[in-house]
């Protein structure tokens, strides 16, 4: 099976290339999901019609990637079917690695065919793991389940759904009322809660926003620039929970 972390340089803009291999050396740090329901939810997102996916795809035995599109999860029978241009033989049992460009990240996970409709429409097998690569230096988790986070200082106290969180920051889905208030506090201190525990960061900074077609909430990162010791050592202690959480 390949290695998906050899195929970190697809330029996914392209329909097709050949494969180029990266020293894995030369690599970010990867996030490595396993969990099953992070892995669903994943791909939810990424099936998503309000989401713009540029993917690739790799069969088994093949030297060039091609596009892929019109991903639609089958939680019910544990696949994913998808579209391909024509694709000649029998391909059921073979893997088939995929990477995508998606918000400031790039995912790749490899997964047998499990169902062949034709020439171009195929479904594979969820993936046990995904391969996360942001170029970040820390560590990210995303909640398995739907988890509140609460933005609050003197100013505001702003309650949305977490998306991610390291020790270098955290990504938050926020309305617009909600995006103009934590804009117009930023660079202040802030307290973030989460599942009743609080963390306190001494200086923090909005560093991108993304706003999905036609979707009402936006997802904000914001990166802590500042953050005492001790503080740090409980968010790392949120973070593990949050990792072995089910």
């Amino acid at each position: 099976m390949l290695n998906p972390l050899k195929l970190f340089r697809f330029n996914t803009a392209s329909p097709s290339m050949e494969l180029e291999h990266e020293p894995i050396d030369q690599l970010p740090s990867p996030d490595i999901v396993r969990n099953p329901q992070q892995i669903i939810r994943l791909l939810q997102d990424m099936s998503s019609p309000s989401e713009r996916i540029h993917a690739l795809a790799l069969f088994e035995g093949s030297r060039s990637a091609i596009g892929i599109w019109d991903m639609q999860l089958q939680v019910d029978r544990h696949q994913c079917d998808f579209e391909v241009i024509p694709q000649r033989g029998q391909l059921i049992g073979k893997h088939l690695t995929v990477i995508a460009n998606w918000h400031e990240y790039r995912m790749a996970f490899s997964s047998p065919i499990v169902s062949q409709y034709n020439q171009h429409h195929f479904a594979f097998d969820i993936p046990s793991e995904v391969i996360q690569l942001s170029g970040r230096n820390f560590y990210r988790v995303h909640p398995a389940h739907k988890t509140l986070a609460t933005l609050l200082n003197a100013n505001i106290q702003l309650k949305g759904e977490l998306h991610d969180l390291s020790e270098g920051g955290i990504g938050i889905k926020l309305d617009a009322l909600q995006l103009a208030q934590l804009s117009a506090n930023a660079s202040n201190k802030l307290i973030i809660e989460i599942t009743g525990q609080r963390i306190g960061i001494t200086h923090f900074s909005i560093c991108n926003i993304q706003t999905p077609h036609q979707e009402r909430l936006s997802r904000v990162g914001l990166v802590f620039d500042e953050m005492a010791a001790a503080e740090q050592f409980k968010l790392r202690r949120l973070l593990l929970q949050l990792q072995t959480r089910h």
